[in-house]
Formats: structure tokens, C-alpha cells, sequence
């Protein structure tokens, strides 16, 4: 059902944490369980393979969830390699992505995904960047960090000393003669420090410090 106001959603109570993708919006309640409807189903269902979640994103035709045990599932649409399984199949059942523990935060977009683990390493998988594996692969060339972002074919990062780091598909005006550069090298915003915290989409970065945002393109 189409509305132009806000609906609330029957059925479920006790929601700390929401996520959508195109076609459906997921729910995670206080005792861990997950919530799906959209798409053929208008009415909540839990996700049974599901529990002791810690938090949701999702993007494109794809969802994730973290678990309290550092584990990250994921299911959806699997074109580009985003599920992290090795495969291009995509599938409705949550799976656990292999070689991923000890993980801390998680971030997608439609076409690929980044984990950070506890001690400050970055993954990532799915076609981002000149470098696309279908399993998480750690990147060598950061470290020490404590938050990600990512959008569609771009990686972001801060770094503990408050520092933001982008990487794969990187605008670069000043280059002359081109204005896009793909590198799996971060390379570091300038004019921003003391970030906490960090959100991309596929037009814009948004950082915050010091309870400020600042935003980009």
C-alpha cells in the first residue's frame, strides 16, 4: 500500500534499529530478532536464521546484519559480488560471510561492502574500484581506524586521529586532464580533522566533528 503519510507499521513493538533497501525495510528489535516486509509480504516476518543482530544496513537489493558475536550475514541480490560468498548468486536466506570476525561496524552500498574490524583493519568486497573480489579482502593500506563509509564504488574511512581517507573511485579535479581516479591507495581528505564519525552516498560524504557536519560532494 502507497501513502503519502506516514503509516504506522502493525505488528511490531520494541524497534531500535531500521534499514531499507529498494524493495524491502527491515526491522531489529531489542532482543536481537530481525523483521522483514515489503516487496510480496506488507505484513512483518521474522527472519528465523537471524538473532543476536546489533545492527542493519542495507542498499541496493541487499541487506546485512552485524551480530553481538562480531559476525556479519548478508543476503539479497548478489550481481556484484556485494554478499561477500565467493559467488555471484544472489539468495533470500541470511548467511554468515566466511573469514569475517571480530567486526565492529559494516557498510554498503549497492554495488559492494566494508568491515571494520576491532583492531582497525578494513575489508571489503564486490565491485568497488579497480579491485573487485567476491570475498572480504583486507586492505593492506590503512590501518588504526574507527569508522567506514561507502558509496556506490567509493570506500571511506577515519582514522583514529580524527583524519577521512577515500579510496577506489576517487573525484580528483585537480588531476589534469581528468576528473575520476580509481586507486585502492587511500588518500586523504584535506581540511578535515577531529571526525568522529562518517556517511556516504552516491552524490555527497557527510562527516561529523565536534558536533558540527560537514558535508561534500
Amino acid at each position: 500500500m502507497n501513502s503519502t503519510v506516514p503509516v504506522e507499521v502493525n505488528g511490531l513493538s520494541n524497534v531500535i534499529a531500521i534499514a531499507a533497501n529498494k524493495s524491502n525495510s527491515y526491522a531489529l528489535k531489542n532482543d536481537g530478532t530481525v523483521w522483514s516486509w515489503g516487496a510480496m509480504r506488507t505484513a512483518p516476518v521474522q527472519m528465523k536464521e537471524l538473532s543476536g543482530v546489533s545492527a542493519l544496513v542495507a542498499a541496493g537489493e541487499s541487506a546485512f546484519a552485524l551480530k553481538s558475536d562480531g559476525t556479519v550475514w548478508s543476503w539479497g541480490d548478489n550481481s556484484k559480488k556485494q554478499l561477500g560468498d565467493g559467488t555471484t548468486n544472489s539468495r533470500t536466506v541470511a548467511q554468515p560471510i566466511n573469514g569475517l570476525n571480530g567486526i565492529t561496524q559494516i557498510a554498503v552500498s549497492k554495488v559492494h561492502g566494508m568491515a571494520l574490524k576491532s583492531d582497525g583493519t578494513v575489508w571489503k568486497w564486490g565491485e568497488a574500484g579497480s579491485l573487485t573480489p567476491a570475498i572480504p579482502v583486507q586492505n593492506t593500506k590503512i590501518n588504526n581506524v574507527r569508522a567506514i563509509g561507502a558509496a556506490d564504488n567509493k570506500s571511506l574511512a577515519v582514522k583514529k586521529d580524527g583524519t577521512v581517507w577515500v579510496w577506489d573511485y576517487y573525484y580528483a579535479p585537480e588531476y589534469p586532464g581528468t576528473s575520476v581516479r580509481y586507486t585502492d591507495t587511500p588518500i586523504s581528505i584535506g581540511g578535515l580533522t577531529g571526525v568522529e564519525i562518517i556517511a556516504a552516498s552516491s552524490a555527497m560524504q557527510i562527516a561529523a566533528k565536534d558536533g558540527s557536519i560537514w558535508d561534500g560532494a
